[in-house]
């Protein structure tokens, strides 16, 4: 199934320099954010969280309206950068 990408980075995205940004990147659990950026360089898909839903069990609930997040593209896409720069 293929979700449609944000439009824009959301102003409290983790992947973002904002200091809501990084406000929301701390609070985390340790090492979560880590994790997130690995899974996604390898391919993994990361939904935004304004629109990601739960189920009763508080599981994620793949949901028809849920959308990637772009600012988790938008990491990969200046990790290739910059990968492809130091050659």
């Amino acid at each position: 199934m293929l979700f449609d990408v944000m439009p824009e980075m959301c102003a409290d995205c983790p992947f973002g320099s904002l200091k809501a940004q990084k406000h929301m990147r701390k609070s985390l659990r340790p090492g979560r954010f880590t994790e997130i950026c690995q899974s996604i360089w390898q391919g993994g898909y990361f939904p935004c969280h304004k629109t990601t839903t739960f189920d009763d069990d508080d599981e994620v609930a793949p949901s028809p309206k849920e959308r990637q997040c772009r600012g988790a593209l938008d990491f990969v896409e200046r990790a290739t950068a910059n990968r492809e720069r130091r050659g």
